[in-house]
């Protein structure tokens, strides 16, 4: 089974299928409609849903799937048997269902589907041996090659012999585990007949098969023996020849010459015996000799010169501050901070969490590299991982170096994206993550330096992506996409790719992120950065879900859960990608699905600390505005504020946001003013259009309360700002409430002709056109035009109601409820019908004695509702 690579273009899905893959196909056409019309995805066979084409293996085609019972990824091979002949065709799933060994792939289910068995396996997410192996050390190949031999032992064990090992036929998987695959040819340990020999001859893949094998003659364990050392070798000698290093260690070419002796009986007793020799690496064993040696000798020594050794140590370890200060240049940091601080009210505000933050993450970076230091000085830790350690520091200075400029920069409109920008730093304790850090890829060495520099330019564009200056961002990270390609390192470029993507997500040019995140996703899936390609995927998918629309924006949704579900995969990654799929589902007005992903979001980002927590504040914003109960929403509402004062401070825009849209849910009027008219000033040193819009809400709610005087003066607080135009609304509303009802209509229905409907108008603009719609209606019954007052009010009724039939949210239903109340009104001077009129009137009292309406206007609705058609 191969690795996984991502769908291809529609293009390139047709172009794979071939005559001799029906199935595959079939499943192309199916994508290419899908892709074109919407449609869903049908083929499959058993209950297992075919997604796409992954490769071919030995006798069949490999397809990845989806288990809709299991609710789980899997991979399907389908290996065509013509007419009634399926025996042998049991060979691999019945092989494999013997097995039960980490190493081995595992068979979940087999059965027939007209002319083909299909056997359902685990999907592996990972590259095959041959392509992890490049850039690799040589005690890393060796390493996962031995895992691949255990497989093979095990096979053996079990009296099955592979027959066809070579590395397309091992994947690495992300958690570092190897597993065998494409049983497709094993057979018995015991020499087959002669009929069996003729069948058998020449199955296999030339360059890997043992000289009896090609000549048909008696298969026996030792034919794996032979595959297993040629494709060993065959890796080494890359590494050789790539690095220009010297060629195998003799003792290890000994190993493998052994096991592709031209004779079986000269080859290793058993696959067992050969992974022992395998494993006596001499350097290994000197090694431990010297260590134990060194040991001795260094208690001899610890008394007499530690003490001398340990204050050198310290006061070369001890640098950590003043090479991060360093980043601020010349001025330091207190003298740009203290600039912050003059630049307006809220810079002043801001200024001591943004010290608190900043001397947080150098008290924590010095330590981490004291620490690191201290290991190689001291000798605890190689050369090797002491550099990973310091180059994983020196990429977090120049990301403050890029938080440095930021500070020194801001400017009064967009000082609140500083904080954002220190809560972009990487995460100093990331570089004591010793597992990880050896884990990483390793650049081919002649690239190393450049790669290291290129990823600290990555790390210092992040920063300025966090702090709004995605503008900024682009020229040096499209330098950085143009050098990755030129050193065709693809870990580099999937990750350069993705920061450009998420540049172009923030500009006016949303849709033109699709592509880079799309090559993002793909080529990180082929080299296993598996978190990288589940941020693309998830960012690509926000991108094209809320620009071009469509569910077509969650097309292979499954296999990137599967991705995300890895232990691998970071939680940022995890929490981002639900955010983003319930954004989605959101526009698509698909409500209950959207709080699936989101709940499923809000798990993963408790578990988020460092870089990322600050953007994935608005998870829980996003679960509170699809929650219907009106207790659970206002309490995730106030959670999600409490954790943005703390990350952010509490007049952040991020902060008040919550707190907006907290104040827009709640239901009683009372409630709603007295979390909106705080909102509504602090918002106010942000600009003009949040302001503007909580104060405009605010007037509504004074209205409401028969606070005439208040709507007016919370509507002219609007009018007074500077910097952008005010809504029409506003202007239609003052003269509405000043008692200028004609003058009000003619806004309203200029405001209302401004906007003429789409054929997919979003809910969000339908609101809008509701909205206005209510206002004509009441200023033209309050103008004396009832008959026209009624359809307005009657549309607008009709519109809010729509949208309260898929998103339940107080700010809708005080609509309605004032929609149903004007309308009776507007009835009962038509003389409209009773029953009508005793409905709209029971649902509007109904509202406003649960949000605390005026008392008169409900008892008179409650009269109106007692009425029936016959009174």
């Amino acid at each position: 089974m191969p690795t996984i690579d991502p769908p291809s273009s529609l293009g390139d899905t047709l172009a794979a299928a071939r005559p001799s893959d029906p199935v595959g196909l079939a499943v192309s056409r199916m994508r290419i409609a899908a892709g074109l019309f919407g449609s869903g995805m049908g083929t499959g066979v058993g209950r297992f849903q075919l997604l796409n084409r992954l490769g071919a293996g030995g006798m069949g085609i490999i397809y990845a799937a989806y288990d809709p019972q299991l609710e789980r990824p899997v991979a399907v091979k389908l290996v065509h048997v013509p007419g009634a002949k399926g025996g042998d065709a049991l060979a691999e799933a019945k092989a494999l269902a013997r097995l039960s060994h980490p190493n081995v792939v595992t068979i979940y289910d087999f059965g027939f589907a007209e002319d083909h068995l299909y056997i359902v396996m685990e999907l592996v997410l990972g590259q095959t041996l041959k392509r992890w192996a490049k850039g690799r050390s040589q005690r890393e190949i060796v390493k996962a090659y031995s895992q691949a031999g255990q497989a093979l032992a095990a096979a053996h064990a079990a009296a099955l012999i592979h027959r066809d090992f070579k590395p397309d036929n091992a994947i690495v998987g992300v958690d570092g585990r190897v597993r065998v695959v494409d049983f497709g040819l094993a057979c018995e340990v015991e020499p087959p007949g002669p009929e069996r020999q003729l069948a058998h001859r020449g199955a296999g893949t030339p360059g890997y098969m043992a000289p009896e094998q090609i000549a048909g003659g008696p298969i026996t364990a030792a034919v794996d023996q032979y595959g297993f050392c040629t494709a060993l070798q065959e890796g080494l000698l890359e590494k050789s020849e790539r690095n220009g290093s010297p060629v195998i260690p003799r003792w290890l070419q000994s190993v493998i010459d052994r096991g592709r002796a031209a004779a079986p009986a000269d080859r290793f007793a058993s696959m067992a015996h050969l992974l022992s020799s395998l494993a006596r690496d001499p350097a290994v064993t000197r090694r431990q000799r010297i260590v134990a040696a060194a040991l001795v000798v260094a208690g001899i020594l610890t008394f007499v010169g530690g003490r001398a050794t340990l204050k050198a140590r310290d006061q070369a370890c001890g640098s950590g501050e003043g090479q991060l200060e360093m980043a601020w240049g010349d001025e330091g940091r207190d003298t740009a901070l203290a600039r912050v601080a003059a630049v307006s009210p809220y810079g002043a505000s801001l200024r001591p969490l943004l010290q608190g933050d900043l001397t947080d993450h150098a008290r924590r970076w010095a330590a981490t590299y004291r620490e690191a230091c201290s290991a190689s000085t001291s000798g605890v830790q190689s050369q090797e991982l002491g550099d990973r350690r310091m180059a994983c520091l020196e990429r977090g200075r120049s990301a403050l170096r890029s938080v440095a400029q930021i500070v020194r920069s801001a400017r009064s409109e967009n000082i609140a994206d500083l904080a954002l920008a220190t809560h972009a730093l990487p995460n100093p304790e990331a570089c004591n993550d010793l597992a990880a850090l050896l884990d990483a890829d390793t650049p081919p060495s002649p690239v190393a330096a450049k790669v290291a520099a290129l990823r600290s330019g990555l790390d210092e564009a992040r920063v300025q992506i966090a702090a709004g200056r995605s503008r900024q961002a682009r020229p040096s990270v499209e330098a950085i996409v143009s050098a990755a390609r030129e050193l065709s390192y693809n870990p580099l470029l999937s990750e350069a790719l993705l920061v450009h993507g998420h540049a172009l997500l923030n500009t006016d040019e949303r849709a033109a992120a699709i592509p880079p995140l799309t090559e993002s996703y793909s080529l990180a899936f082929q080299t296993g950065l598996f978190t990288v390609a589940v941020e693309a995927w998830a960012r690509r998918a926000w991108s094209q879900g809320t620009s071009l629309g469509g569910e077509q924006s969650l097309s292979g949704l499954e296999l990137v859960e599967a991705a995300a579900r890895n232990p691998s995969t970071s939680p940022f990654a995890r929490a981002l990608l639900y955010n983003n799929v319930g954004c989605v589902y959101l526009a698509l007005e698909k409500r209950d699905r959207a709080r699936t992903a989101f709940e499923r979001a809000s798990h993963e980002e408790q578990k988020v600390a460092g870089p990322g927590a600050a953007e994935l504040l608005n998870v829980d914003i996003n679960l509170g505005l699809v929650v219907d109960d009106p207790r659970r929403r206002d309490q995730i509402l106030a959670d999600a504020t409490a954790k943005s004062a703390r990350l952010l401070g509490d007049d952040h825009p991020v902060t008040l946001n919550a707190r907006w849209l907290r104040g827009v849910g709640a239901t009683p009027y009372a409630t709603a003013l007295a979390l909106l008219e705080p909102t509504c000033t602090a918002l106010e040193m942000h600009g003009v259009l949040g302001a503007q819009r909580c104060w405009m809400e605010v007037a509504y709610l004074r209205r409401e309360l028969n606070d005439r005087a208040g709507a007016v003066s919370a509507l002219r607080r609007t009018k007074l700002m500077t910097g952008a135009a005010p809504s029409p609304l506003v202007g239609a509303y003052l003269h509405l409430w000043q008692g200028e009802a004609t003058e009000a209509a003619r806004a309203f229905a200029a405001a209302l002709k401004a906007m003429p409907p789409g054929a997919h108008e979003p809910w969000w603009d339908r609101f809008e056109r509701a909205e206005v719609e209510l206002g004509l209606g009441r200023a033209l019954s309050a103008s004396g035009h009832p008959q026209e007052a009624k359809r307005a009010l009657l549309a607008s009724l009709e519109r809010f109601g729509q949208i309260a039939n898929k998103r339940v949210a107080a700010n809708v239903e005080r609509r309605l409820g004032r929609a149903r109340a004007d309308l009776v009104t507007v009835l009962l001077s038509v003389h409209g019908s009773p029953a009508t009129i005793a409905t709209l009137a029971g649902s509007a009292a109904a509202w406003l004695r649960q949000a605390g309406g005026q008392q008169e206007e409900i008892a008179e609705l409650e009269k109106r509702a007692s009425m029936t058609a016959g009174d």
